[in-house]
């Protein structure tokens, strides 16, 4: 008769109440107190198909470049386009360069996102798509016109001060002080596209 019966410090179990302690999915919910939206926020955005579609066709059209030099021997109905194909070659020669910088400034900036979902910093909303690759490829390309524009400026520097000092730059000079204003000029360029990546601080 006692052990049937329940003593009053000990509650009554109910076979039709709900536990949470039950379901171990719940529990972990409820005992990490993380919102799902704001679970869904500290996840790495993926990087989209349309991001690589555009680096596939913009790399298919580098490649497309080098027929511009045997389409300018063609026959003469081709010459009124000679500008468009110039201008062509120039982009597509320019995508050389932008078009790695783009893909080196994606990885900075996942690896910046990586960090800041570990310091819980990153407010999410990034998303790595095709007008991603465009707005990369604009920095780049700014960041690669930064560089050479200070290469060609301590180059002229260079012939200014050899012409007025009177100091002829001989090859023995010459040659690793170009080397030393090119690495320069990269290192430039590397910095300059950092500072156009956020750090979610």
């Amino acid at each position: 008769m006692s052990s049937s019966s329940n003593s009053p410090n000990e509650p009554s179990e109910n076979p039709f109440e709900f536990s949470v302690g039950s379901d171990p999915e719940v529990a972990n919910r409820g005992g990490s107190g993380v919102d799902p939206a704001e679970d869904e926020q500290l996840q790495m955005p993926p990087v989209e198909r349309s991001y690589w579609t555009g680096v596939g066709v913009l790399g298919m059209t580098c490649l497309s470049a080098c027929l511009v030099p045997f389409l300018g021997r063609a026959p003469y109905a081709i010459v009124p386009f000679s500008v468009l194909l110039v201008l062509f070659g120039w982009c597509s020669s320019l995508l050389f360069v932008s078009l790695p910088l783009s893909m080196m400034r994606l990885w900075l900036h996942r690896r910046n996102i990586a960090r800041a979902i570990q310091e819980q910093t990153y407010p999410g909303g990034q998303r790595f798509d095709f007008w991603y690759l465009v707005y990369s490829l604009l920095l780049s390309s700014l960041s690669f016109f930064g560089g050479g524009i200070l290469f060609f400026g301590i180059c002229t520097g260079l012939f200014l001060f050899s012409e007025t000092a009177y100091v002829p730059l001989g090859e023995v000079i010459f040659i690793p002080i170009l080397i030393f204003d090119g690495i320069i000029s990269l290192l430039a360029t590397f910095f300059l596209l950092r500072l156009g990546i956020p750090r979610y601080r």
